[in-house]
């Protein structure tokens, strides 16, 4: 049986002409390496709209069926790859997105909770993650020793879907996909 992994990242939005999430995604479903044998990578790149994930990414997961969801976003002010492990129920209301829209409401899900941690643990990324990854520069150019590349990050990602998709195997009957 051939499993399926679905990799996301972002388009560019307001402030991010440029974000490495979306190439990123792109890099990582066509990378080769062994791990990789028998398994179905998908890519999808989520513009940065308030309703594109809200509808693109249960569809998405219904016509998949994947064994495991890796998602990645920019994160411009950290210079590291970060596994979120709590998730915000926060809107900003400062930044429009790609659309220029601005929400009005406070909160992504009214009456939903503050926060909500990753069930999983994030130290073995089990099925589903999100990932902030910092700014790259788009080319390979003289940089700092501390700054990351675009090829550091498909790297660091590679590594990244490998674990996901070592904790998602057997894949099988008794191991369903991602509902």
């Amino acid at each position: 049986m051939t499993a399926t992994i679905l990799i996301t990242g972002f388009g560019p939005f307001p402030g991010a002409p440029f974000n490495p999430s979306e190439p990123l995604a792109l890099e990582l479903a066509r990378r080769r390496h062994p791990a990789f044998a028998g398994v179905r990578r998908v890519a999808h790149v989520f513009r940065v709209t308030y309703e594109a994930v809200d509808t693109e990414l249960p569809a998405l997961i219904a016509r998949e069926k994947p064994a495991a969801l890796v998602m990645f976003g920019l994160a411009a002010r950290t210079k590291h790859v970060r596994i979120e492990t709590r998730a915000r129920n926060v809107v900003t209301r400062i930044l429009p997105d790609a659309d220029g829209q601005i929400r009005t409401a406070a909160n992504i899900a009214p009456g939903a909770p503050v926060a909500l941690s990753l069930r999983a643990p994030a130290h073995r990324l089990l099925l589903a993650a999100f990932l902030h990854v910092p700014t790259v520069r788009r080319a390979q150019v003289q940089r700092p020793r501390a700054a990351l590349t675009l090829d550091d990050l498909a790297r660091a990602g590679e590594a990244i879907v490998r674990t996901a998709l070592a904790a998602a195997r057997p894949f099988g009957a008794d191991k369903p996909p991602i509902p």
